[in-house]
């Protein structure tokens, strides 16, 4: 028996399939922006990705959060 492969890109398309995030597209753009930057030394990519964070991903991560919450509070949380 074979375990699947869980990837980074498989979780957010299953979070997205599950309708945990509503835009699988900002969850992939973040993970590749992480991915870019853990060897890169570049100054103007890391301020190019910290304005990405706060423009896009910020938001995916408080839906998220808030995605969370509700299912919290529907179990008695």
């Amino acid at each position: 028996m074979s375990l699947p492969v869980i990837t980074p890109a498989t979780v957010i398309r299953a979070a997205f399939e599950a309708r945990m995030i509503q835009d699988g597209q900002v969850w992939v753009d973040a993970m590749d922006a992480r991915n870019g930057m853990s060897h890169s030394y570049d100054f103007p990519r890391f301020e190019r990705v910290i304005a990405d964070i706060a423009q896009h991903y910020l938001a995916a991560l408080e839906a998220l959060y808030e995605f969370f919450l509700e299912k919290e509070a529907e179990h008695g949380g």
